[in-house]
């Protein structure tokens, strides 16, 4: 009789600590693959913690009211069925919202909408998705509350606790830094299926019923649409906790995609996007040769392609990319060799990267900015750039490709601006656009405007007035030239 309790008692505790496990692994993978469609801005983080945490708090609620019933088709609802359902019912909601295939049809049914609003995008998400299957788990502690002896109520409860809390601390850790790490974000959502299907299985008096054979049809169904076969017949290479690569051929060239956006194009004939080609011809080829100047050293924050200077085997560069898997996929897959010896990666964040170090850089350019959704909103800081500022050696230069509305007709574009001139008052700023419009007033008209700052030119704020203009004295000689005909 000991010997069954304890094994009950055990299983019981393994329900809880898997509930856990998936209710936090879930969450955290959910973040990530909306990422992808609407950015990694705070409020939509926000927007997934709460579909988490409120139906989490109703369905405890819920479980502790609920009482064994006859439902409408006759049949008895006890505690264990209800728990067989509530898993199983879940088991559907979140397959769909982990499948990356799945995910992307989404999100791209609401944008051929014209729906792109990333609220309003991660709302619905998490509305169709989330609530539901989190507010049926959230019921799974309290119901099975109810196979413990009433006795030791608070001891029991503190167990109950201890062991769902380790199983979200597990959940949290072990998905971030093993199984997306490691294995993929794919196979890390692949593997909260099969759990669910390891709860059933535990609450199930038989192996072979209805609720069996559908939940384990189900993790098939997850194991092939998430597998490496399909997803490399949508193009995509690998997913893990930092991006979903892709490369799509343009006929002309291949394009990198990183997250759903285009960040490196490079063409058959050698050609790359148009702001690459800008800031190579105006800051790397006039250094890219040796005309009696020492090597330059060059930080490029955001590798994507790795197509800034891959011409120049000259000067030493630096490439610090988030992803440390990018270099292995560019080299094998997009540029199809190996990066020169004048040339280094880092896979780390790039702030700690400039934290621990001392070196400065001759040229540092900023390339993170890959697209509207996705921008890495802690590289737009003030705080961002005066790290920046703290790494560029005397004279050298900082340039930074943004996307943004080249008239400043939106927030965005005019923070951003005095975000960076409260560090680099006096900069330079290139709008690349054929089709500049200095009359429009469409704050959807994004387009690249190249930033750039000379390190040594004096930070002076005087200006010219009626009462003290001393303009003719600050010109320089000019030299005016003839020419014959």
């Amino acid at each position: 009789m000991t010997s069954k309790f304890s094994k009950l008692t055990l299983m019981l505790y393994l329900i809880i600590f898997i509930e856990g496990y998936v209710v936090l692994a879930s969450e955290i993978l959910a973040i990530r693959l909306v990422t992808s469609y609407v950015g990694n801005g705070v409020s939509t983080v926000s927007i997934i913690i709460a579909a988490v945490l409120m139906p989490l708090s109703f369905g405890y609620y819920a479980g502790g009211q609920f009482k064994p019933y006859r439902n409408a088709f006759g049949k008895f609802m006890t505690v264990r069925r209800k728990l067989l359902s509530n898993v199983t019912i879940s088991a559907f909601f979140i397959a769909p919202a982990l499948a990356s295939f799945m995910v992307d049809v989404f999100f791209v049914s609401f944008f051929q909408q014209g729906i792109s609003d990333r609220t309003i995008l991660t709302s619905a998400y998490s509305l169709i998705f989330l609530i539901v299957p989190v507010f049926l788990l959230g019921q799974t502690i309290p119901l099975i509350s109810n196979y413990f002896h009433a006795r030791n109520l608070s001891a029991t409860t503190a167990r109950v606790l201890f062991v769902s809390t380790g199983g979200s601390f597990i959940g949290s850790v072990f998905t971030t830094l093993v199984m997306m790490y490691y294995f993929g974000v794919n196979d890390a959502a692949n593997l909260i299926v099969v759990l669910m299907l390891v709860m059933v299985l535990m609450l199930n008096r038989s192996l072979i019923n209805k609720n069996t054979m559908t939940i384990a049809c189900l993790t098939l169904f997850m194991l092939f649409i998430n597998s490496d076969k399909v997803l490399g017949k949508l193009g995509i290479i690998y997913a893990n906790a930092y991006n979903t690569v892709s490369i799509v051929d343009r006929g002309d060239g291949k394009i990198l995609s990183l997250n759903g956006s285009y960040s490196s194009f490079l063409g058959k004939d050698g050609s790359k996007f148009p702001y690459v080609e800008y800031i190579e011809k105006v800051y790397i080829d006039p250094i890219a040769t040796d005309n009696g100047q020492p090597k330059k050293n060059i930080l490029i924050i955001g590798a994507a392609g790795f197509t800034m200077g891959k011409e120049d085997h000259y000067n030493n560069y630096v490439y610090v990319d988030i992803d440390p898997d990018i270099k292995k996929v560019a080299e094998e897959k997009f540029l199809e060799e190996k990066l020169g010896p004048n040339k280094e990666f880092v896979g780390t964040d790039i702030i700690s990267y400039l934290a621990g170090n001392p070196k400065k850089f001759d040229l540092i350019i900023l390339d993170a900015y890959s697209s509207l959704i996705y921008i890495p909103e802690q590289l737009l800081t003030n705080d961002f750039f005066k790290r920046i500022h703290n790494s560029i050696a005397p004279k050298g230069l900082i340039v930074a490709n943004l996307i943004m509305s080249p008239n400043f007709m939106d927030d965005f574009s005019r923070r951003v601006d005095n975000s960076f001139r409260s560090v680099f008052p006096n900069y330079g700023r290139q709008v690349l656009s054929e089709n500049l419009n200095g009359w429009s007033d469409d704050p959807y008209a994004f387009t690249n405007v190249i930033y750039s700052y000379r390190e040594g030119t004096a930070n002076d704020t005087k200006i010219y007035t009626n009462n003290h203009n001393t303009s003719s004295f600050d010109k320089l000689g000019v030299r005016y030239k003839t020419s014959k005909q």
